[in-house]
């Protein structure tokens, strides 16, 4: 069972990488 501090964690890097190729920022940063 994970901790809901790690569980927001996972979510923000998997929303990140959800995003990566829509967000504009985020894209700029892979570059």
């Amino acid at each position: 069972n994970l901790h809901p501090l790690e569980q927001r964690r996972r979510l923000a890097v998997y929303w990140r990488e959800f995003a990566a190729p829509h967000g504009p920022k985020l894209s700029a940063r892979d570059n």
